[in-house]
């Protein structure tokens, strides 16, 4: 039998060609935020089936991610953020919207990072005046020195003159609640 063949079976008929698998890239390429997924991931913690979230394992959940260090008043701080209804459990509905508001916060920091190594053009993990100068030139913002020294100034809670990531998060978060 050469390549490409098909493979006959007994009473000499072609057998059926093998579907291909699935190619990896689209499999790579599905958003991870699906309902599919999120609710596959609310599976794997319900290891009860009840249909609800319990703190325990929540707890088991957390250490098998290698989380294991998290005290009880945290893991109820948690719960309390999720569970709406205060029945001491999670409901898919809790799970799920607090998946979203994770994902929506995680974007939103690698925005903020992306935008902070961009305009760290030294890469030494502060922004100087110059770097701040450039940054606000680039996208048209730029008044003039005193604006950048105060900005500066603003954010520069350490008193290095320079803006560390953290302090940069600090005014984008402030600025953005005005």
């Amino acid at each position: 039998m050469g390549c490409g063949g098909s493979k006959k079976t007994e009473g000499n008929e072609p057998a059926k060609q093998e579907e291909a698998p699935p190619k990896k890239e689209e499999s790579l390429n599905r958003p991870k935020n699906t309902e599919e997924a999120i609710y596959e991931a609310f599976q794997k913690v319900d290891t009860n089936n009840s249909g609800y979230l319990t703190k325990e394992e929540i707890k088991q959940a957390l250490k098998e991610l290698g989380e294991d260090d998290i005290t009880d008043e945290q893991l109820d701080q948690c719960m309390d953020k999720v569970d709406k209804n205060e029945d001491d459990k999670i409901s898919y509905k809790e799970f799920y919207n607090a998946w979203i508001a994770a994902c929506k916060e995680i974007s939103k920091r690698e925005k903020l990072m992306t935008a902070f190594k961009n305009m760290d053009k030294d890469g030494s993990g502060r922004l100087s005046k110059d770097e701040v100068t450039a940054a606000l030139k680039e996208i048209g913002a730029y008044e003039d020195n005193e604006q950048v020294e105060q900005m500066i100034k603003d954010a520069d809670a350490d008193g290095d003159g320079k803006v560390n990531y953290a302090e940069f998060v600090d005014i984008i978060e402030k600025e953005s609640q005005q």
